[in-house]
């Protein structure tokens, strides 16, 4: 059955339970206040046309959700969690023994409804890899139980995504594109919009009156007022409920997509980074080798040039404290010479 028929029947299905049931809502409040409602608001619910009109179409906004919830919400979550579920079991890619190939993958999610056709549709994006030995060393830290551990050599085919998993299993495509739950959000909208229409109808219906027959303003407000608080507490709860459904699905339909991401290699990154690491294991002793050889001689001679320049520079110091010293001397002699003379003349 389509999405559009689904929701035209259960519409319509909705509208005759407001229909049937819309008279009873007095019965209902009484029952939840758990006492009985004054005579005059009694008659007020079940004559006027304003809260008869508002107790419609808060019932059938209430009931039309509640069967959206029983039947296609239902029916995409059971499909969400269904899938989660079998992903679950299928081997990640870092296990070292076994790993989940095309044809399993696929194979695992038919018979899912809308999963299997974006199963199908990811299908082209996911590349087989050739297989290849699982390592001896990668076996011996694991222990195998039942036949395979007589198994002396275990064969995995490894499979890259070409595409991440959201591109495909997105929110959009699981949840959107399956449920129409924005309505709830515009149809909540229109009731409050439609109770402030219902207010001011009876503002004015006051204001053509105009006191006649002792009637007061809190009294010609009263069925704008009820109409209001009606329509406006359905709006709350279709657009709470609404908001809440569709995080939760939102957050299955992520968690989903990530544990896809999980099976394989994305965009053969992993795998060209685990093939860099096999190539560079027991290589780094060679480099070092390779590193001293090839800076040995270059740091010889820039010590062996540090070193000259350092005696150069320390010749050239001596030579000229040398000679400051000497001028120095000889100034000092001269100057002590001549005042010896005199103050042998003064004597």
């Amino acid at each position: 059955m389509s999405r559009n028929l689904t929701f035209f029947i259960l519409g319509l299905t909705a509208a005759v339970i407001a229909y049937i049931f819309a008279p009873s809502l007095t019965g209902v409040l009484e029952f939840l206040l758990s006492e009985r409602l004054p005579r005059e608001f009694t008659r007020l619910m079940q004559n006027n046309d304003l809260v008869v009109f508002a107790g419609y179409v808060s019932l059938f906004g209430l009931s039309f959700f509640l069967l959206y919830l029983v039947f296609p919400v239902a029916y995409v979550w059971y499909h969400i969690n269904s899938a989660k579920g079998i992903v679950d079991e299928l081997p990640l890619v870092s296990n070292a023994i076994k790993r989940t190939d095309k044809k399993t993958f696929l194979g695992k999610l038919k018979g899912l409804g809308f999963i299997e056709r974006l199963a199908e549709a990811y299908g082209p994006y996911l590349i087989q890899g050739p297989e290849e030995d699982v390592k001896p060393e990668n076996l011996k830290k694991i222990r195998l139980t039942g036949p395979r551990a007589k198994i002396e050599k275990i064969v995995i085919a490894p499979v890259s995504a070409a595409v991440p998993a959201e591109s495909i299993f997105n929110v959009e495509s699981m949840v959107s594109d399956n449920l129409r739950l924005g309505f709830f959000t515009i149809f909540a909208r229109l009731m409050v919009g439609a109770g402030v229409v219902c207010l001011a109808i009876s503002l004015i219906s006051f204001s053509i009156v105009k006191g006649e027959d002792g009637q007061t303003l809190l009294t010609a407000l009263q069925p704008g007022l009820v109409s209001l608080l009606y329509l406006l507490i359905a709006a709350v709860i279709l657009s709470g409920g609404s908001h809440l459904v569709s995080l939760g699905l939102s957050h299955k339909a992520g968690e989903f997509s990530r544990m896809i991401n999980g099976l394989f290699y994305q965009n053969n990154w992993q795998q060209d980074l685990g093939r860099i690491t096999t190539h560079l294991e027991g290589s780094t002793d060679k480099f070092e080798i390779i590193l001293r050889d090839s800076l040995h001689k270059p740091l010889k001679e820039i010590s062996t040039a540090v070193k000259s320049l350092s005696v150069e520079q320390e010749k050239k110091l001596d030579n000229i404290l040398s000679k400051t010293l000497e001028n120095f001397a000889a100034n000092m002699v001269k100057k002590t010479g001549a005042d010896t003379v005199a103050l042998n003349k003064a004597l």
